[in-house]
This record gives structure tokens, sequence and C-alpha cells, in this order.
């Protein structure tokens, strides 16, 4: 019995099945197993008795670059490709490109927000970051948190992260968005 059943359910897993029919050969397997090991219990083992296909859906988050919080997890990609020495020796920050992987270059926008040493965000000091505009800024060397936000797509697409600003070069960085 116990053989039949470890069979059922390895064929079960290597074909595809619709999730009421996976739902109910894995609660058919472990019923089976319960039964096998204690014998008839009366009681049913349920791995999702909802069914709903809501249940195997991702949410999609609201990120608002204008609030000083970090989003549950980081969106996107934040890459820095060189940095260069610049004639003034300042800090500065310059967007290289924003682009969507399955789009290519988009126009973005965002703002960054420093980070304490203690790992929390400044607020009140928003920095203005985007192509169009504010696309070479001069900043302060150090940690900041960055919220991107993709303008040339028909849907929100966003970039979140932390990056580290080095002092007295040109730091290029390229975001990519999702």
């Amino acid at each position: 019995m116990k053989r039949l059943t470890l069979i059922a359910l390895s064929m079960a897993s290597l074909t595809a099945c619709k999730s009421n029919d996976i739902n109910r050969v894995v609660n058919d397997g472990v019923d089976g197993a319960i039964n096998g090991i204690f014998g008839s219990s009366g009681t049913v083992v349920s791995a999702n008795s909802s069914g709903s296909s809501s249940d195997y859906s991702v949410k999609k988050e609201k990120v608002w670059t204008h609030h000083a919080e970090k989003t549950p997890r980081n969106y996107g990609s934040l890459a820095f490709v060189k940095t260069a020495k610049n004639p003034d020796g300042k800090t500065r920050l310059k967007f290289n490109e924003c682009k969507h992987p399955r789009i290519g270059n988009i126009k973005c926008r965002g703002y960054l927000y420093e980070v304490s040493p203690e790992g929390w965000l400044v607020k009140g000091d928003t920095i203005h970051f985007g192509t169009n505009h504010y696309s070479d800024i001069v900043i302060p060397a150090g940690q900041y948190y960055i919220k991107i936000e993709g303008k040339d797509v028909s849907k929100d697409v966003y970039a979140t992260g932390t990056i580290e600003i080095a002092p007295f070069v040109t730091n290029y960085i390229n975001v990519t968005v999702q």
C-alpha cells in the first residue's frame, strides 16, 4: 500500500495537473499515509482547502518614490558601471542609463534618501534624481536608499535599493526597473 501511494504521488508530480487535481492527489496521499501508519482515524488533512486560483497569484505593490520608506524588498537592479575623476574634484552621481529588461532605454525619475549610520532613512532632505532632469548631481559621499520610477512604460515599474557613493569622483549608475 505504501509503495502504491509513493508511486501515485511520483506520477502526479511528473504530470501537469490543474491545481484542484494536485490538491486532490496530495490530500489522498496524505490521508493514505496517515491511514497506513495509524489506521483510519476519520480526520482529513488538507493541503489547500480553498482551491481558488488566487492562492497561486502574485500581488503587485505600489511604490511611493516620494515617501522616505524602504520597500519590503528591492525592485530592479542598481549597478555602478564606473567611477571617473572630474575636473572640480566633487562627489557626483550621474545617470548612465535607465532601462526596462524587455523594452530597452526609458525615462526614469525618483529620489535618493540618505541612510543614517543606524540604517534608518533620513526624512526631510529628499534628493531628486532622473534621466531628464537632475541626471548629474553633486551629492555628499555615503550610503543612500534610491527609489526610481520608470516613465515610458504603460504600467508601474520601479527600482529600489541601497547604493554607496564613492567620494570625490563621478559615480555612473545603470538602473534596470522591474
